[in-house]
């Protein structure tokens, strides 16, 4: 309903309750945040696409999963906030127990948007994964 009517407000409490859980990005930022997700016309789409898509070897409980995750060579670092409402921790699991070459990087005290928690420790280690590989 916040979605679909642009309403602002709530939509900023809900990304306050769900998204920054943890810190809370200045006003400025989070205003562009919100402007830009109240743009969006594709989010039953991405939805659906994030329930769909699937490439473990199992069933996910909507789609099979193709396998082709077996076809990533590359390494990967996996970020995860231990408080984030969004992903639950079985998932971060499952992802990086199906990646063959993963690193992982787990914030206890990160939500669903580290780069609000923990920008500069973010950024230090997003380059020291890429420096290293």
């Amino acid at each position: 309903m916040a979605f679909e009517q642009k309403n602002k407000a709530l939509m900023k409490q809900i990304w306050k309750a769900a998204i920054y859980n943890v810190n809370t990005p200045s006003e400025a930022i989070f205003d562009k945040n919100i402007d830009e997700t109240l743009k969006q016309r594709n989010l039953i789409d991405i939805d659906w696409a994030l329930m769909t898509f699937n490439m473990s070897k199992t069933q996910n409980g909507v789609a099979p999963g193709d396998g082709s995750i077996e076809d990533v060579k590359t390494k990967v670092l996996s970020i995860y906030g231990e408080k984030d409402l969004v992903i639950p921790t079985t998932m971060f699991e499952e992802i990086i127990n199906a990646l063959n070459h993963v690193e992982t990087e787990i914030y206890q005290e990160g939500s669903h948007s580290p780069i609000t928690d923990f920008p500069q420790e973010l950024s230090n280690r997003i380059l020291k994964f890429i420096d290293k590989n």
